[in-house]
């Protein structure tokens, strides 16, 4: 779980979304992949379960509900890629974490539909940063 303020929490054990929600009162979990631009950020209900393995943010409540900008998914991914550098340097696990593809920098389908360029374009910001993107092996 990567808090707002960029510090990693991991788990040993499957914990509901509750239990992170009642340690840091007035924020929210949402799953990384469930991130995109232009779109609302919608939160895990306090019942769920956090997966093992799975990557995770706890943000502000006043970000709940609210439409991710561009500016939003750029200071979360830099976030996201401090952390698992972070986590790769006292990690001597076995497991890797899943990267998150849909946590890239993406505008809405139905905008990009007929553009060949962007499209192109994207390709290649992606394989960029996949190379740029430091995955951990965590302990799980």
């Amino acid at each position: 779980v990567i808090h707002w303020d960029g510090s990693v929490q991991g788990f040993q054990r499957i914990i509901k979304a509750a239990e992170l929600m009642l340690d840091n009162p007035q924020h929210f979990v949402c799953h990384a992949n469930g991130l995109q631009i232009g779109r609302r950020i919608n939160p895990l209900s306090a019942d769920e379960d956090l997966d093992l393995g799975h990557l995770y943010f706890l943000l502000p409540m006043t970000k709940l509900h609210s439409v991710l900008s561009a500016t939003d998914m750029a200071s979360l991914a830099l976030k996201a890629n401090s952390a698992m550098k972070t986590a790769s340097r006292w990690s001597s696990g076995t497991r890797i974490l899943p990267l998150f593809g849909d946590f890239l920098m993406r505008p809405l389908l139905s905008e990009r539909k007929n553009d060949d360029l962007f499209m192109e374009e994207e390709k290649q910001i992606s394989e960029e940063a996949h190379e740029e993107l430091a995955v951990p092996k965590l302990n799980l």
